[in-house]
């Protein structure tokens, strides 16, 4: 399985290559990392979880686990992104100075 994933890997590499346009190359980009990501986040689910992947109901479960843990995800990226928000990030100068 994993040479599947290496060889993949090396054919998009060499089709990145071959990309001249900055714009599809960055696109292309951001697809592949797309990807990663929501293997990554499904390899993550599957081994935290012990999933059964042999069965219709236990393909399900997985399903759920991974909305549920994407639901989750998501949730914890906004809650710091708005607390870096609220953060003041001026610098003050009356601070060692």
């Amino acid at each position: 399985m994993s040479w599947i994933i290496i060889a993949g890997l090396v054919i998009l590499g060499a089709i990145l290559l071959e990309v001249k346009d900055l714009r599809h190359r960055i696109a292309f980009f951001a697809a592949i990392a797309g990807l990663l990501f929501v293997f990554g986040s499904l390899g993550v689910v599957y081994f935290a979880n012990d999933v059964d992947l042999g069965s219709f109901s236990g393909i399900v479960d997985a399903g759920r686990l991974y909305v549920v843990w994407m639901g989750n995800f998501f949730e914890n990226v906004a809650g710091i992104s708005g607390y870096a928000v609220q953060q003041d990030w001026v610098v003050n100068s009356t601070m060692g100075g």
